[in-house]
C-alpha cells in the first residue's frame, strides 16, 4: 500500500517537472493562451478542494478490520451527497424562484403599462363624449336658429304677398279709376250730379253703384281730375273742399 502511494507521488512530481519545463519553454507566440492553458490545470490541482472524506473512507475499507466504523462512514457519506443533492436542488428552486421573480416584474411592468395606455384611452373617450356633447348642443341651437329664420322667412313671404296682392288692388284701384276710355267724357265736367251718378253706374265704375242702390250713400260731389283721367267721388263735403284745387 505504501509502495503505491510512493508510485503515485514519483508520478505527480515527475508531471510537476514536466510542467515546469513547458513554462521554461514558452514562446511569444500565443503566450497568453499558454499561461491560461497552464493556470487552468492548476487550479484542477487544488487538493483542499478535493474530498477527504472519500479518501477517509477508501482508506478504511482497505485498513479497517470493524466494520461497524465502516457502516457509519457510508451512512454519512450517503447523507453528505443527499445533503448535496438537496442543496442543488435548493440552488435549481432558488433560481426558479429568481427567474418567476423575474418574470413576475417584467409582467407587472407590462400591466402598469397596459394600465397607462387604458387610462389615456379612457381619457380620450371622455373627451370625444364631452366634443359630441358640445357638438350635438351647438347643433340644438343651429336647429333653432334655422327654425327661427324659417319662420321669419314664412312670415316675410306672408307679408310679401300681402304687400304684392295690396299693390295690385292698388294698380287695379288705379286702373278702374281712369275713365278717359268712357264714351261722352267731354260732357261729363257740365253734367248734373244725377247725370254723373247715371253715367258712372251705366258704365260700371267701381263701386257705384253698390254706393248708391245698396248702400244709399249720400254723394256730395263728383269731379273729373284735371288731366282727364280719374274721377272721384266725394262721399263728405270735407273729401270735395280737400281735393277742390284739382278739379276742375
Amino acid at each position: 500500500m505504501i509502495n503505491e502511494i510512493k508510485i503515485c507521488l514519483q508520478h505527480n512530481q515527475n508531471s510537476l517537472l514536466a510542467k515546469s519545463y513547458e513554462i521554461s519553454n514558452l514562446s511569444l507566440e500565443n503566450l497568453t493562451n499558454q499561461f491560461n492553458n497552464i493556470i487552468q490545470w492548476a487550479n484542477t490541482l487544488n487538493i483542499l478542494d478535493r474530498n477527504k472524506n472519500e479518501f477517509s473512507l477508501s482508506v478504511k475499507k482497505l485498513l479497517e478490520i470493524d466494520q461497524t466504523s465502516i457502516i457509519i462512514s457510508n451512512n454519512n457519506q450517503n447523507l453528505e451527497n443527499q445533503l448535496k443533492a438537496n442543496i442543488s436542488k435548493l440552488d435549481q428552486a432558488v433560481n426558479k424562484i429568481k427567474f418567476l421573480e423575474k418574470d413576475l416584474n417584467e409582467k407587472e411592468i407590462l400591466n402598469q403599462q397596459l394600465r397607462n395606455e387604458n387610462h389615456e384611452l379612457n381619457e380620450i373617450i371622455k373627451k370625444n363624449r364631452e366634443s359630441e356633447r358640445l357638438l350635438e348642443n351647438e347643433k340644438i341651437g343651429l336647429n333653432e336658429q334655422i327654425s327661427k329664420l324659417q319662420k321669419k322667412i314664412v312670415d316675410l313671404q306672408q307679408r310679401l304677398g300681402a304687400a304684392e296682392r295690396k299693390i295690385e288692388e292698388n294698380r287695379k284701384d288705379v286702373e278702374n279709376n281712369r275713365i278717359r276710355s268712357m264714351d261722352k267724357l267731354d260732357d261729363f265736367s257740365s253734367m248734373s250730379l244725377d247725370e254723373k251718378k247715371e253715367y258712372l253706374i251705366q258704365n260700371n265704375y267701381q263701386g257705384i253703384k253698390r254706393d248708391v242702390n245698396e248702400k244709399k250713400l249720400c254723394i256730395d260731389g263728383i269731379y273729373l281730375s284735371n288731366d282727364s283721367d280719374y274721377v272721384f267721388v266725394c262721399i263728405f263735403k270735407a273729401d270735395c273742399i280737400k281735393y277742390l284745387g284739382i278739379f276742375k
